[in-house]
């Protein structure tokens, strides 16, 4: 394959996920993409973390809020900053919010399985469970015997 390709190595920041050169027709590039689910619950997560990251373009201002429960403000130098005492009552409210909206377990499960018995989900979704029952019976299996369903449905 590397006789048909000819390359130059590109230099990333490692905190984005783009380079820094725009691409031309026919141009290859590899594409990294970080990220995925996080450790543990964004309400706890440090709030000077987040002021950081949203100062260091990691993290947009709007989820700041949305996602991690933290308040800040626009500083004089055009840094954002800490609102401490609106972060806790932002973090409390996020917190009562979701007891509000809790289930069971037990509810849960049993709303998740009967989406999966009427398959009410969309077709990309649909086709990929379908695809990743027929690539690996032993997943497929281990999906049945945690939704309870009879060993031979299928999407």
């Amino acid at each position: 394959m590397s006789a048909l390709c000819k390359a130059d190595r590109e230099s990333f920041d490692m905190k984005a996920i783009q380079g820094a050169t725009r691409f031309g027709e026919y141009d290859l590039y590899l594409n990294l993409n970080r990220g995925g689910p996080g450790i543990g619950d964004p309400l706890e997560r440090d709030p000077a973390a987040v002021v950081r990251d949203v100062n260091e373009r990691q993290v947009l201002e709007r989820f700041a809020a949305s996602l991690y429960g933290v308040v800040i403000t626009g500083g004089p130098d055009g840094r954002w900053v800490l609102d401490a005492e609106a972060t806790t009552k932002k973090r409390e409210a996020m917190r009562a919010d979701r007891l509000k909206r809790s289930v069971p377990a037990s509810e849960f499960h049993a709303r998740q399985r009967q989406r999966i018995l009427d398959k009410a989900f969309g077709v990309p979704v649909r086709e990929m469970y379908a695809s990743s029952m027929h690539l690996s019976p032993e997943w497929a299996a281990k999906f049945r015997n945690f939704w309870q369903l009879d060993a031979d449905w299928s999407f």
